[in-house]
């Protein structure tokens, strides 16, 4: 079975897990509920929220979850995974900053990230 693409998600940003560095990220937080832009991504892709819960990357995934995913998530030495989440996790970057390179990053892949709310 062949992935649905999404060709845009959103990310909220009062929900969004980023700038704690890579030791603090999740695809999903259980502790607070936060998730990292690749969570929010996942979600749209159709995974389960449970199936999310405290995984660093897409690559951990269940192989039926994964099923869901474009090949990018699920490539660990893909060059755009390895800028997406340095970029999403940095601590010394600004949101501003952060929101412009997320969405050229991937946008290289054909996806349009949206971020709405205060956070």
């Amino acid at each position: 079975m062949m992935a649905r693409k999404v060709k845009e998600f959103t990310v909220d940003r009062a929900t969004w897990l980023r700038g704690e560095g890579s030791a603090q990220s999740s695809l999903l937080r259980e502790q607070d509920g936060k998730m990292c832009c690749l969570g929010f991504l996942c979600l749209a892709q159709g995974v389960q929220r449970r199936c999310l819960l405290n995984l660093p990357v897409p690559d951990m995934l269940s192989a039926a979850s994964q099923k869901h995913l474009p090949a990018f998530l699920v490539k660990p030495k893909d060059a755009t995974m390895g800028d997406i989440m340095p970029t999403n996790d940095n601590r010394s970057q600004t949101d501003k900053k952060r929101e412009r390179h997320l969405k050229r990053l991937f946008k290289r892949q054909g996806v349009a990230i949206k971020f709405v709310g205060e956070g």
